[in-house]
Order: C-alpha cells, then sequence, then structure tokens
C-alpha cells in the first residue's frame, strides 16, 4: 500500500505539468475513480472478513472470552467497524455531515469525480465525469476570485481549475481515502491491543483530516469565501 501511494503522490507534479487536453484530464480522472473503486473493493472484503471474525468469535465465546481482555467491547468496535468498512461512502457521508460539510443522497461527500454508478450498474464510475459539488465549488471560487482580482483570464481560470487542478485534487482526495480507511483499521488494532504505538486521539484527528480532504472542494470554496469577506 505504501508503494501505490508513492506512486500517486508521483503522479502529482507529472500531471500538473503536462500539456493541456480534455481527453487527457478524462484519462486522469478515469484512473482516479479507479483507486477508488479498488479501496471501496477491498474495503468490504476487509468488512465482511471482521464480520465473519465477530460470527467466529460469538460461536465459541468461552475461549474468545479467555484471551480477549474486554470481550463486550472488542465484539461491539468489531461489529461498527465491519459496518464502516463495508460501507465506507456513507461512514464518510456521516464524517462530512458532522464537521458540518455539505452532502446530498447521491452525492456522499465532494470528491472531485462523479462515484455514483448509473441505475442498474454497481462499482464506482469510471468515466473521468466531473462531480457537480465540484463544479459548483470552482465557479462559486471562480467568481470570488474574479471580483477580488479583475485582471485575472476568466478562460484561462477555468481552464485550470477544471484541467491540472481538478487532476491534482483527485490525488490528494484518493491518498485521503487510504488513511481514512486506515484510520479504522488502527482503531480495530488499538481496541485488540495490537496497537500500542497509537491512540484513538491520534486516529480521530486523521479520520478529521481526511474526511476534509475527502471533501477539498467545499473546503476551499469555504475557506476562500471566508477569507475574502475576511480582509475586505
Amino acid at each position: 500500500m505504501k508503494k501505490l501511494l508513492i506512486i500517486l503522490a508521483s503522479m502529482v507534479p507529472t500531471l500538473a505539468l503536462a500539456e493541456s487536453g480534455s481527453s487527457q484530464y478524462i484519462s486522469a480522472g478515469q484512473v482516479t475513480q479507479s483507486f477508488i473503486s479498488l479501496f471501496y473493493v477491498a474495503s468490504f472484503i476487509a468488512g465482511g472478513a471482521l464480520l465473519l471474525s465477530i460470527i467466529s468469535s460469538i460461536s465459541d465465546f468461552d475461549k474468545f472470552k479467555q484471551r480477549a481482555e474486554n470481550p463486550a467491547r472488542q465484539l461491539v468496535v468489531r461489529f461498527v467497524i465491519a459496518g464502516i468498512l463495508m460501507s465506507p461512502a456513507t461512514s464518510i457521508q456521516i464524517m462530512t455531515e458532522t464537521l458540518g460539510l455539505e452532502s446530498t443522497k447521491t452525492s456522499k461527500f465532494c470528491f472531485a469525480y462523479t462515484l455514483n454508478p448509473e441505475r442498474g450498474e454497481s462499482g464506482v464510475k469510471t468515466d473521468g465525469s466531473v462531480r457537480k459539488c465540484y463544479s459548483d465549488s470552482m465557479t462559486s471560487m471562480q467568481s470570488s476570485l474574479k471580483e477580488s482580482y479583475s485582471n485575472i483570464d476568466e478562460g484561462e481560470l477555468s481552464d485550470f481549475l477544471n484541467g491540472k487542478f481538478m487532476v491534482v485534487v483527485g490525488i490528494f482526495q484518493v491518498i485521503a481515502m487510504y488513511f481514512y480507511l486506515s484510520a479504522w483499521f488502527k482503531i480495530y488494532a488499538i481496541s485488540e491491543g495490537k496497537e500500542r504505538q497509537s491512540s484513538y486521539g491520534k486516529q480521530v484527528i486523521v479520520l478529521i483530516f481526511s474526511t476534509m480532504f475527502l471533501n477539498l472542494p467545499v473546503v476551499m470554496d469555504a475557506t476562500f469565501t471566508w477569507f475574502a469577506e475576511a480582509i475586505k
């Protein structure tokens, strides 16, 4: 998994310096969507395995009780995290709403690219299409920038925000997805007594920051709007 993150990080400068072209950005979007799809599948499998471990522990509860420090708490934590891993988008939506960020039934968090498949299809959409919340956030940012800096070329700014910038945002959001899911694995390991070098508090911080990155377009728009109002 670390090698995967290194590959993603190395893509940032390459894509940022690449020649412009809508087909190139669509291809980059498809790759980004594919990574999210991979994370969803891996997360679902891990959640299912955790659910099976719960069933196994309950079926032989006496033996489990002997080796577990707090069997009831461990089973509850396992059950909660299994549910989270089997439906990561829903858990991100809950975190998003908890932080006061915008979410809808079809857009549970503000990822740069569309993730929801068409009705009747399964998995994550991988056509490189842009999510509406990203377009709305960038339109709002573009308007604010135009008001603050009248000499900005609106066409060039739009091409940048909906081209290279969107690709970079998508890559950072894929990395954020990894940290979001790994934080839940760490919480599970802490509850089982397998992780001694971390704490629940640290992982909550990771969850908050990764959720903010998974909603990066909305966060950036809100931050810029606040800053623009503050310096008026």
